[in-house]
């Protein structure tokens, strides 16, 4: 009876330390990689004329948001910048006032 009472003890005693050591050897996840800020340029030129639109606003627009994340003017070029910015999907909407 000794023998098997100590058995039974013993046994209780390996289910018992058991879960812990395995809980020791989870290691940590690696955070996910985070996509470097992007960029996005362009011109704006006249369809007709071909000449490019000075001054004109660009808004840079979330997909699924109605609010501008950005916005910036066009130059003399007709050219726009917008720097750093997150990876996802956008829509440009340009304005112009003028002849």
């Amino acid at each position: 009876m000794k023998k098997r009472a100590l058995f039974l003890l013993g046994l209780l005693c390996l289910c018992l330390c058991l879960p812990g050591s395995g809980a020791a050897q989870v290691t940590p996840q690696a955070p996910a990689a985070v996509a470097a800020p992007g960029t996005i340029s362009g011109a704006l030129v006249d369809s007709l004329s071909g000449k490019p639109i000075e001054y004109a606003t660009v808004a840079l627009v979330a997909k699924g948001s109605s609010a501008a994340v950005g916005g910036t003017l066009t130059n003399t070029q007709g050219q726009f910048f917008f720097q750093k910015i997150a990876l996802g999907q956008y829509t440009l909407v340009f304005s112009f006032l003028g002849t």
